[in-house]
């Protein structure tokens, strides 16, 4: 248990997959050419994609103020795909995630602020099992409570 919001930490091994897997993919669409409608797939698999990852698998990592600020920039070259991608394609409302992506990893950190201020714990994502996977600790009313706004979001700055 903690009641520091800004951690600097080193960054670890997962954590250069995950950036470099975000990388390769931003590649991939800064040099395609422009996503018709037909073959959007991909495009909307990685702009929800990009959410639920971070969201379920990267949140204890992204407590690390060294890997958020990657994961900031890195959400600059989603906003440069989505405008590449998205102008042309403006029925697409699954692929704004990507020009959002920014505003997703404020509100996350919101999300740990206010959890640190409510219960003096770090912020989790739900799992199956009944204990967070990176602080194996039992979830409590505000963990429940935190987790409608975070996953309401991936959906929310979809389609904004």
């Amino acid at each position: 248990m903690t009641d520091r919001l800004i951690k600097r930490n080193k960054i670890r091994t997962w954590d250069y997959i995950s950036v470099g897997i975000c990388i390769c993919f931003s590649i991939y669409f800064l040099t395609t050419h422009q996503v018709e409608f037909e073959t959007r797939k991909p495009i909307v698999f990685y702009s929800f994609g990009l959410y639920f990852f971070t969201l379920f698998f990267n949140y204890g990592h992204l407590r690390n103020i060294n890997l958020w600020i990657i994961w900031f920039g890195l959400s600059i070259i989603q906003i440069i795909i989505y405008y590449k991608h998205g102008l042309d394609n403006t029925d697409w409302p699954a692929i704004r995630g990507l020009r959002n992506f920014w505003l997703y990893l404020i509100l996350f950190q919101i999300l740990r602020w206010l959890s640190l201020k409510l219960q003096k714990r770090e912020f989790v994502t739900l799992s199956r099992s009944l204990k967070d996977l990176h602080d194996d600790r039992e979830f409590k009313f505000w963990d429940y409570l935190l987790f409608i706004p975070a996953i309401a979001l991936i959906f929310i700055l979809q389609i904004i």
